[in-house]
């Protein structure tokens, strides 16, 4: 039973999607092949190969139509096709299939040579086959036809389509000349071309003939007298014309295998120099600047990085789907080793030996021979992305005269450009395309794209904090979303305490979005020197390091301050909640406070007092917070006085204090005066009014009446009968003063309560 292996190796390239023939399946030396799919390569068992060397493969949208060694030809089901043995051709790049259009007929050249006196020598040349569709079968072909285009044989064919993409150019060398021939292959058929006499010399050996992948160099090696009179031969080729120009060498140096970079930067050769002692040239890989030959160059360190030290010059090389170049040389010669970077100078191009290993397989001396353009085709690259982002479309290996990209979304632009941008502004799966636009034909190459969407995450604006704060952050909706912040916490919470400028990204299969939020601190301590009414309240920031500070003190005051400190005088005591707002590197941070005004109302205590008896100075401001203090040392709220002096009271309240004072003078009375200490106004005409008794006649008498509250009730009056504005007062007791002047001129001042009852 065949079996197919899965090779464990990562392929270092983006994933493709191929158009028309491909060249990702090959076969090869004794049943061996391998498929090259979008990252990883199948090797294949399951072939049927008879010789080591001369296979070619034919292959469409990743399925096997034909392959052969030479010698035989095999269909998808690894069944010979009708016709299909001695096909005439053997060596290692002695074969080659083309097919204009997609089920249309294959043709199939091939080389042959045995000897000049081999015991076929007769048939030594190069043939042209025709294979058609079986109609009985559609998997089954059948050679139709073969033709012979040269007597004599270098076992080495190529072909490159034409720059107008109506067909193919296939050129080999002519035995025991110096001519390259060169045949077109177009809708009309084969025709010969020319015959270009540009080798340097006859040539009777054999070596790979490469032509680069977009046609601009042909290469290969020229050989008279084996080991002696042998070059690399490069020459421009006019991919329009099909012509030769522009001849240059590298003399005196062997090499049976060659091939060029995808980029035609370079060409790799694996051989020896036949002058070695005197060159000083090492047996091995080298990779060759182009540009840097001229006619009749040897190798040397200007024009050649040496790559790798080799025991043979006998392999061969071939560009992969994946823009690798295989080599067969390896340790145990049962696999391929692989230059993995072919376009990357030097040894950055990353030589592996032993890339892929056939375990218990024959050597491997072969690589097939397939067409370049089959090879390397135009692949779309694309990468699924997210939405609301520019997605890159970017088309490889293009030569088409413009492209049509069709983006799925209902969306489509024509350039000329290998890329172009396009933002999705809905998730889902798209189907998208490129159309090449060529002379002749049109290509399509299509595949899916898949758009996400994701969340951004959210921390709000940038914010100043006072020290000691703490910001508390958390991501939410965050299911199926990776979150990273930059000190690589992976947590949907992060704690800042401390001045910080964070980023933190969220990501998913396809999406990766983020937020920034820069945090700072300042000191938000506000230093308060004085409540009192009537001084200049001073405001004042510790923090000094800010960029200006707006006070707004009450409701129509705002102050600016670059000094963060302001001064400020109430004309009103009361409650207020000042309003500072801190800016710091474009940042705000906004305080707020509650403060008391203080006033102690001053007038508290009557300038002058006569008194016949001992008194007690009463303040009018008279508050259960007040700190009395008398200049006697009497700290109480009320004091008697028994003798005539100055005396003052210092009140203080919350820091605030008030100063008043007041002269008593205490004399003999000769008119003695009562003052009674309840009445009740009720017409009874007993006791009906307050006022003051006495036997003697006084002058600017004047009683004043208080509520309870310290409200004014009455003044100026001689008598109170225990009414309001006309309205009856309720029962209580009222404070009262009462001043008059004696006979003797002198003013006396008296005060106290009086019960009103009814």
């Amino acid at each position: 039973m065949r079996s197919i292996a899965l090779i464990a190796v990562t392929i270092l390239c983006c994933s493709y999607s191929k158009a028309q023939h491909t060249g990702n399946i090959w076969y090869f030396n004794d049943s061996l092949g391998l498929k090259f799919s979008d990252k990883t390569i199948l090797k294949l068992n399951d072939g049927v190969t008879k010789l080591n060397g001369g296979t070619s493969v034919i292959a469409m949208d990743d399925s096997l139509v034909i392959y052969t060694d030479g010698s035989n030809a095999w269909n998808t089901e690894h069944n010979p096709i009708i016709n299909g043995t001695r096909i005439l051709g053997n060596g290692e790049q002695s074969s080659m299939f083309l097919q204009l259009k997609d089920d249309s007929v294959i043709h199939l050249f091939s080389s042959y040579f045995v000897g000049k006196y081999g015991k076929d020598s007769n048939v030594n040349g190069v043939y042209h086959s025709t294979i058609i569709p079986d109609p009985k079968n559609k998997n089954n072909f059948i050679l139709a036809k073969t033709t012979k285009l040269a007597y004599g044989s270098n076992r080495s064919v190529t072909a490159k389509k034409a720059s107008s993409f109506d067909g193919y150019w296939i050129i080999f060398p002519e035995w025991n000349t110096s001519n390259l021939l060169i045949y077109r292959l177009n809708e009309n058929g084969l025709q010969f071309h020319r015959r270009e006499n540009v080798l340097p010399q006859k040539h009777i050996g054999f070596s790979q003939l490469k032509i680069s992948p977009n046609g601009r160099y042909v290469a290969l090696m020229s050989c008279n007298i084996p080991g002696v009179d042998e070059s690399i031969c490069i020459y421009d080729f006019d991919n329009q014309k099909g012509t030769l120009s522009n001849y240059r060498s590298i003399k005196y140096f062997r090499s049976i295998g060659l091939e060029f970079s995808p980029s035609e930067s370079f060409l790799y050769i694996m051989g020896n120099s036949t002058r070695f002692l005197t060159d000083k040239v090492s047996r091995g890989i080298y990779q060759v600047n182009i540009d840097s030959i001229q006619a009749n160059s040897t190798l040397n360190k200007d024009n050649s990085t040496f790559i790798y030290k080799t025991l043979s010059d006998a392999s061969s090389m071939s560009i992969t789907p994946h823009g690798q170049i295989f080599i067969t040389y390896t340790s145990s010669g049962k696999g391929f080793s692989s230059i993995m970077n072919p376009d990357s100078f030097g040894i950055s191009c990353d030589f592996r030996i032993d890339y892929i290993h056939f375990n218990n397989r024959p050597y491997n001396l072969s690589i097939p021979n397939i067409c370049i353009d089959y090879i390397l085709q135009p692949y779309f690259e694309i990468e699924n992305g997210c939405k609301d982002s520019s997605i890159c479309f970017k088309i490889h290996r293009n030569r088409a005269d413009s492209i049509t990209w069709i983006f799925g979304d209902g969306y489509s632009t024509i350039n000329k450009s290998n890329s172009c941008l396009h933002k999705y502004t809905t998730a889902g799966v798209f189907k998208t395309s490129t159309i090449l636009h060529y002379r002749s034909r049109n290509d399509t190459i299509s595949k899916e794209i898949k758009i996400m969407s994701i969340n951004k995450p959210k921390l709000g604006n940038d914010t100043l904090l006072c020290k000691g704060e703490v910001l508390n952050l958390k991501i939410t909706d965050s299911m199926g979303t990776k979150i990273v912040w930059n000190n690589k916490d992976s947590s949907s919470q992060y704690k800042v305490s401390y001045p910080e400028s964070l980023i933190v990204r969220a990501t998913n299969d396809n999406c990766s979005v983020l937020d920034t939020l820069k945090v700072s601190y300042v000191d938000c301590n506000l230093s308060i020197d004085s409540l009192c009414f009537g001084d200049s309240t001073s405001f004042k920031l510790n923090e000094s390091n800010l960029d200006s500070a707006v006070f707004k003190l009450d409701n129509d005051v705002i102050k600016t301050s670059l000094h963060s400190n302001v001064k400020h005088k109430y004309i009103v005591a009361g409650e207020y909640h000042p309003i500072v707002r801190l800016y710091s590197d474009g940042l705000f941070k906004e305080i707020k406070d509650s403060i008391n005004i203080i006033r102690i109302e001053d007038n508290f205590l009557i300038d002058t007092i006569t008194a016949c008896e001992p008194i007690e100075l009463k303040p009018a401001d008279s508050r259960a917070d007040n700190l009395y203090t008398w200049n006697t040392g009497y700290d109480g709220e009320n004091m008697e006085v028994g003798s005539t002096g100055h005396y003052w009271l210092r009140i203080e309240r919350s820091g605030c204090y008030s100063i008043e004072s007041c002269f008593v003078q205490i004399e003999d009375c000769e008119c003695p005066v009562y003052i009674p200490n309840s009445f009740s106004p009720n017409g009874d005409d007993l006791n009906d009014s307050f006022s003051i008794w006495t036997e003697c006649e006084f002058e600017e008498l004047s009683m004043k009446i208080y509520n309870r509250w310290g409200s004014l009730l009455i003044d100026n009056s001689k008598s109170w009968d225990g009414t309001y504005q006309n309205l009856i007062c309720p029962l209580g007791v009222y404070p009262w003063t009462i001043t008059y002047k004696d006979k003797n001129n002198l003013i006396h001042y008296k005060s106290g309560t009086v019960h009103l009852i009814r």
